[in-house]
């Protein structure tokens, strides 16, 4: 519509072919922005098909909500609150991050194996009971104790090897607790960027130029500009419309961020040595891993592919 009014107008003599060329070269970018949008357009439509599982359906369809939110709302997608201070922030990343109840979990046990460990310093008791009749019918009962007292053993190296477990376990939780919440801040401040571009594009930008195109074609009924202004203003505000839909874009993709930090992208391995290793009474220098003692873990396999469920 520029270039059809800019020829119009140099026809005329209202326009120079400066102005003509000018518009001839911002319809071609024009041209190249749609066909870079219709291809952007089609790989978003077969990655969607791919991630429901139908890949080999048509691409003539739309989506039946316009916005990320409404879609949301659609599907029954609840957003995480967003906690406006560190102490709501750290309780959020405890009540949601899975790897961390894993690695409390493995502190746990580790601290269960120390004192599993420091109880074998104590002697052992053993207690027996019996009951006899012979064939003359007389009757016995028959009462044994026994005790061990440890007089060697006293079970340091055991104890030594679990403390020195427990110690691993501790320093993974809290190498997984620093990482949880580095993350959810950092993604949690790309949401707050997110809203204050959106805001800003939203309710101060596109309302002027809306505004200014009112004037425009105010201006244009009664004679004062030419049409090709009003067409020019119309151009602006659908680039601004289209910033706001970028940046609505941007807002869902942090969102989606925040809330992927928040499920933890993966829990970690249960095959970290830090298992209790089968029996207790093997656990010697022998059977050490690279990360800790007794390779030989009986613990399940914690390690999970990565949660894609959000994307």
């Amino acid at each position: 519509r520029v270039l059809a009014a800019q020829e119009s107008a140099f026809a005329a003599g209202e326009a120079t072919a400066a102005s003509v060329n000018q518009a001839r070269m911002a319809s071609a970018d024009a041209d190249n922005r749609v066909m870079e949008a219709e291809t952007q357009l089609v790989a978003s439509k077969t990655k969607l098909l791919e991630s429901i599982g139908r890949g080999a359906h048509g691409l003539d369809w739309r989506t039946a909500d316009a916005t990320a939110a409404e879609a949301r709302r659609s599907c029954g997608i609840v957003a995480p609150p967003q906690p406006e201070s560190d102490a709501a922030l750290h309780a959020l990343v405890r009540e949601m991050r899975m790897d961390l109840r894993a690695a409390d979990a493995r502190v746990q046990g580790a601290e269960a194996r120390v004192r599993l460990a420091e109880l074998g310093r104590l002697p052992s008791l053993f207690l027996g009971a019996g009951y006899e009749r012979d064939m003359e019918g007389d009757d016995a009962v028959m009462f044994s104790a026994q005790s061990q007292v440890p007089l060697w053993n006293d079970q340091r190296y055991r104890i030594a090897v679990a403390q020195w477990e427990l110690e691993i376990a501790r320093l993974d939780a809290d190498r997984v607790w620093q990482r949880a919440v580095i993350d959810a801040r950092r993604a949690l401040a790309a949401v707050g960027a997110a809203d204050h571009h959106l805001a800003t594009l939203r309710d101060r930008m596109l309302p002027s130029f809306e505004a200014n195109r009112r004037l425009v074609a105010d201006s244009v009924e009664v004679g004062q500009r030419r049409p090709i202004d009003l067409w020019r203003s119309e151009q602006q505000r659908l680039r601004v419309l289209a910033q706001v839909a970028r940046a609505e874009r941007d807002r869902a993709l942090a969102a989606l961020v925040f809330e992927n930090a928040l499920a933890g992208g993966r829990l970690p391995s249960g095959s970290s040595g830090m298992g209790a290793p089968a029996g207790m009474g093997t656990a010697g220098l022998g059977s050490m891993g690279a990360m800790g003692v007794g390779a030989d873990t009986g613990g399940p396999d914690l390690e999970f592919t990565t949660l894609e469920t959000m994307q």
